[in-house]
């Protein structure tokens, strides 16, 4: 496992780093894509070989009590050639244990879907690698898309048609992914990791319902040749 991903297991089982304003240099899980990821007093530099901070952000990059979210440090770690598309948003990153044993209801078993061409997907397929998309069998307009994600864990998003949006069907459609991955990927003892802009509260409160935690924040980048 990435060291990063010890990390976030350890989280999910609610055991944090110490609060020390520490940020702990790691490498990158996947080529050319780099991350900061904070916790409470505690902060992870994730960066691709060779790629040292730059000054003068040095000093802010090295602060774990908030400086890792200063815009400033990953506009300039993404470096002069980065375009607006490269980087991601500052996440939420939250976890959830997959739940084994919990059976979905006929509207919410997943089947393996054909819209590959949806702009969910295609995000995915960017910053994450072993993508799948699922979507309920019986036919509603919402998708799931599950993937090898930030440190090498499973991470899912989803999509809720807009007419659907308010009453419950994201939280059920998550439940129903956990369910798949307990039944038939991954190990029942590895956190499953989602990542939310804080803005989009509509898919934190769903995340939340569904049974996931926030251990802390997250934001990657694509880092081009110079």
């Amino acid at each position: 496992m990435h060291p990063l991903a010890d990390v976030i297991c350890a989280a999910a089982a609610g055991c944090f780093p110490p609060a020390d304003g520490v940020v702990e240099a790691l490498p990158s899980w996947r080529p050319r894509l780099e991350a900061v990821v904070a916790m409470t007093g505690h902060g992870y530099l994730c960066l691709d070989d060779g790629h040292e901070v730059p000054r003068p952000w040095h000093d802010l990059a090295s602060d774990g009590f908030g400086g890792l979210s200063d815009p400033r440090v990953v506009t300039a770690l993404a470096g002069p050639q980065a375009a607006r598309e490269d980087i991601d948003s500052l996440d939420v990153l939250l976890v959830s244990m997959p739940t084994a044993g919990r059976r979905p209801t006929d509207r919410h078993v997943l089947i393996e879907s054909t819209r590959t061409d949806h702009p969910r997907v295609e995000f995915a397929r960017r910053l994450r690698d072993d993508v799948r998309v699922l979507e309920p069998a019986t036919p509603s307009g919402d998708l799931a898309v599950i993937a090898t994600g930030l440190a090498g864990l499973t991470e899912i998003s989803l999509e809720v048609d807009p007419a659907r949006r308010g009453h419950g069907h994201g939280t059920e459609l998550v439940r129903s992914v956990l369910s798949e991955l307990a039944t038939n990927d991954r190990s029942p003892s590895e956190p499953v990791v989602a990542m939310v802009a804080p803005g989009n509260a509509a898919s934190l409160r769903c995340l939340l319902a569904a049974g996931f935690t926030p251990v802390g924040s997250a934001q990657v980048w694509h880092r081009r040749d110079s």
